[in-house]
């Protein structure tokens, strides 16, 4: 389970004397993908708040599955997927950072490919934005590896995935401890 409180989709946070809704919050900076990046099935979000000065957006995207170009690499990499995954879906992981006393969205958090000959590695990307919540744009996001790992671009991006709360039963059935928890949990 949760090692770590979060917040439901119906509760709600005060940001600048003002009552909101973590579900509008969530739907509010649902993050976008260019037209040419390959669209996860589903988005799973969940809402932390941090010291009671910092409210952390998670969004979760899931992919069916990732596939090495390597036949051979991918066949032993699809295994130990399933093996420590319990599943062959892909998760990564974006962040937006809010800033709950100065009424600010931060950064975001995402990881961006490192793309060895073999293999990609995940680097942790914090982007500063420091834009006052009521001015703050969604940011857009491309796919730029086989493995679902991002990059932030200035393109027009555009919003297909489906967005459910994460919740216990897909928390632990995803064993999202074991993935990407962008060093913020």
């Amino acid at each position: 389970m949760r090692k770590y409180n979060y917040l439901k989709k119906d509760e709600e946070i005060v940001i600048n004397n003002t009552k909101i809704k973590i579900e509008d919050l969530i739907y509010q900076f649902a993050p976008l993908f260019t037209n040419n990046s390959e669209m996860p099935l589903q988005c799973l979000f969940e809402a932390i708040q941090k010291d009671k000065t910092k409210l952390i957006l998670i969004y979760r995207f899931v992919w069916k599955n990732e596939k090495h170009p390597n036949i051979l690499i991918n066949t032993v990499y699809t295994l130990y997927r399933y093996l420590w995954y319990g599943s062959l879906k892909d998760i990564e992981a974006i962040a937006i950072v809010i800033d709950i006393n100065n009424n600010l969205v931060e950064k975001v958090i995402y990881e961006e490919p490192i793309i060895k000959k073999i293999i990609v590695e995940h680097q942790i990307v914090e982007v500063n934005i420091n834009e006052k919540l009521n001015n703050a744009k969604r940011s857009t996001f491309e796919v730029i590896s086989w493995n679902h790992l991002f990059s932030i671009t200035k393109e027009k991006g555009i919003k297909t995935y489906k967005l459910l709360e994460l919740n216990d039963y897909n928390f632990k059935k995803l064993r999202i401890l074991k993935r990407s928890n962008l060093n913020i949990i």
